[in-house]
């Protein structure tokens, strides 16, 4: 495997962005891997919602509510993993915004995701608005959790039986990570 070449996604890499995040919905929770959504793969947004949201966010100035930014992890020219900062629908929470990443099944351990976070947090971090990074895993998401620790996530809220997948009780955590420098 070449070493993944990680990239700014903009609005002419959509279609492959949405094939990418169409496959990776239909991977989660398949082949022995705990689930990674808390929708079945049939329940999953569909190609023209996630085409239409990221349209409008990836357009959208940090300023505004709903602004997306995605970085794209690419293998051999494919897209194999993607991380995304979702800014707040109102104002008042600008200063916080919500990470969502991925990593396609066969990709996953291979190093796609600490680059692409390494990426994201670098761009947060110079971005003079943005303040905090929330985001949501599942408890049991041990690889998962050990790259958002090692990245200075930490835990900030926790819901038990937070979802019902495929009759297994899932505990959802919100993790945060302070990315301004200050103190709060």
């Amino acid at each position: 495997m070449e070493r993944p070449n990680i990239t700014p996604l903009t609005l002419p890499d959509l279609a492959t962005y949405v094939d990418h995040r169409l496959r990776q919905f239909g991977e989660s929770g398949q082949g022995g891997t705990p689930p990674s959504h808390f929708f079945a793969a049939d329940e999953g947004p569909t190609a023209e919602r996630l085409h239409a949201e990221r349209t409008d966010g990836w357009s959208k100035p940090v300023s505004a509510p709903g602004w997306r930014r995605a970085w794209g992890a690419w293998v051999d020219g494919a897209l194999m993993g993607h991380l995304e900062l979702r800014g707040a629908t109102h104002r008042a929470a600008l200063h916080r915004a919500t990470l969502g990443m991925g990593v396609e099944r066969r990709f996953q351990g291979a190093g796609l995701g600490t680059r692409l976070m390494e990426e994201a947090l670098t761009w947060a971090r110079a971005e003079p608005s943005l303040h905090w990074i929330d985001l949501g895993v599942f408890a049991d998401n041990q690889p998962a959790l050990r790259l958002y620790a090692k990245r200075g996530f930490v835990e900030c809220g926790r819901v038990e039986d937070a979802f019902r997948i495929n009759d297994s009780s899932i505990t959802a955590l919100q993790l945060c990570l302070r990315v301004d420098g200050d103190t709060p």
